[in-house]
């Protein structure tokens, strides 16, 4: 990953962990975090972005990831 791209991870993480401070029992898809939790500040956020974010939050032990039965995979707040 580039700096432009670790800054970018970053910076949504940082907007993802105060999405979750402001609604501490979300939990969502990478598209829907993209779509719903991101949306407004700058336009679109890429989804791969989305999920580089997510990996590095899940690795810091700061989100869950949690595999439905359905298939999908939600991210949300690590108890």
């Amino acid at each position: 990953m580039s700096g432009i791209q670790d800054e970018r991870t970053v910076r949504i993480a940082m907007r993802i962990e105060a999405h979750l401070r402001e609604c501490p029992n979300a939990a969502d898809t990478v598209e829907g975090i993209a779509a719903w939790w991101l949306h407004g500040e700058g336009g679109p956020v890429d989804q791969e972005c989305v999920q580089q974010a997510l990996d590095f939050l899940v690795a810091q032990g700061k989100l869950a990831c949690i595999h439905s039965p359905d298939g999908h995979v939600l991210y949300a707040r690590h108890m």
